[in-house]
């Protein structure tokens, strides 16, 4: 709704004025629809404020910085664009055009009070005790500016308390400076939780020191995901897993459980225990993802059964997309029975890339097979332009389901091979 002193005037001006800025009408009415606010904004303060960015950044730059930050043209924001960039200069020890490459990667930061800038500057400061060492992590991560020094601080005094030295978190802050974004509480209860799970300080450190983004996590998942995980397959395994991809404590415990049953389903317990053993990864999977993948093991190796036996770990990082679509591209070469015998010999034409595909399905042509060789050109004739072709089916056939109420389904290959 436009304020009451809003004038339809008002709002042709505005208007005309992000179109001009804008560099035509179908952005500036994109960027209205996204921000209406910008309609009943008075006209003299948008002018303000983009003849502060033009001259803070130049008319082409300025554009792309009020298209990403539409905010920029709010009233009385020409006074604080001005300050901000004279706050970043100050930290740039006066190197205006730094202060400008930082505003170019976030546009944020000019929307940002400068006694904000400055502070969080000075605590990044004291934080490396040294001011070119602080500058190189603000320079990467411009946007740590915009954290109140009390984030920043005590952020850092719980890392201290994980690692134990300042060098050493200031490496791995180098490494990862998101982390003093963290809110001291969350780095606190997730450490707890890793202690939990590894039992002593030196194993639980190593390991966040491996997956730092970690203890930017919620303590709730991470707490979850490791007892579960636990629960399913005892400490040291779980553990040695994690280690493997630790990305599992970030994952949501429910998420974890749901593709663990499909697995066991699919594989029964001992070989999904093995699978994801080599391949964890395949627990990460979005919801649906990996059902989508086990339908296609079924479609290639002709039964649950052949795939449970055959498909070695290794397919289980995958996509259904990249797996489908290589024996799609393997099929149309060589039929669909012999498909199937070429992948059980060389399951890495599952895997292999585009480039590498050609050698390995031409090792599976019996010699004089003159239909198969021609195919193989046809489809692969030039191993610089290979295409491979989108995984497609008939509809499938009803959904099997099991005791445990899992529903498996069994696919046709249909069209793709003869």
């Amino acid at each position: 709704m436009l304020f009451a002193s809003t004038t339809p005037e008002d709002v042709d001006e505005v208007f005309a004025l992000v179109t001009r800025v804008l560099g035509g009408a179908d952005a500036a009415r994109a960027l209205c629809l996204r921000d209406p606010s910008l309609l009943y904004t008075r006209p003299a303060a948008i002018r303000d404020s983009v003849a502060a960015l033009e001259e803070v950044l130049g008319a082409p730059e300025a554009r792309d910085a009020l298209a990403r930050n539409p905010t920029l043209m709010q009233g009385g924001r020409a006074a604080h664009v001005r300050q901000a960039l004279s706050a970043l200069t100050s930290v740039a020890s006066g190197d205006a055009g730094a202060a400008r490459d930082m505003v170019r990667r976030n546009t944020l930061l000019l929307g940002t009070r400068a006694e904000t800038l400055l502070g969080a500057a000075e605590a990044i400061e004291d934080i490396f005790a040294s001011r070119t060492a602080a500058f190189a992590v603000i320079f990467r991560h411009p946007g740590l500016l915009r954290s109140t020094p009390h984030t920043l601080i005590t952020a850092h005094e719980e890392l201290l308390e994980v690692f134990g030295s300042r060098p050493a978190v200031a490496e791995l802050l180098s490494r990862n400076s998101s982390l003093l974004k963290a809110r001291a509480s969350t780095i606190r209860l997730t450490w707890q939780e890793l202690l939990r799970l590894f039992g002593s300080p030196a194993e639980a450190a190593r390991f966040a020191t491996k997956q730092l983004g970690v203890l930017r996590s919620k303590p709730e998942t991470v707490q979850a995901a490791a007892e579960l995980l636990t629960q399913l397959f005892g400490r040291e395994r779980a553990k040695s897993i994690t280690e493997a991809v630790p990305v599992l404590l970030q994952i949501r415990a429910v998420v974890l459980d749901h593709n663990w049953k499909l697995v066991s389903s699919f594989l029964g317990p001992e070989r999904a225990a093995e699978v994801v053993g080599a391949a964890a990864v395949v627990l990460c999977c979005r919801l649906g993802r990996l059902s989508g993948l086990l339908d296609t093991l079924v479609t290639v190796y002709g039964s649950q059964e052949v795939a449970a036996a055959a498909a070695p770990p290794v397919i289980y990082r995958y996509s259904d997309e990249r797996i489908g679509s290589r024996f799609a591209l393997v099929a149309q070469v060589l039929g669909l029975e012999r498909a199937r015998a070429a992948v059980l010999a060389d399951s890495a034409l599952l895997t292999c890339t585009s480039l590498a595909l050609r050698a390995r399905i031409e090792r599976q042509i019996p010699v004089g097979d003159a239909a198969a060789l021609a195919a193989l050109e046809a489809h692969l004739g030039r191993e610089s332009a290979v295409v491979v072709p989108r995984f497609e089916e008939p509809a499938p056939a009803p959904a099997e389901v099991r005791e445990d109420g899992v529903r498996v389904r069994r696919r046709r290959l249909g069209a793709a091979g003869a």
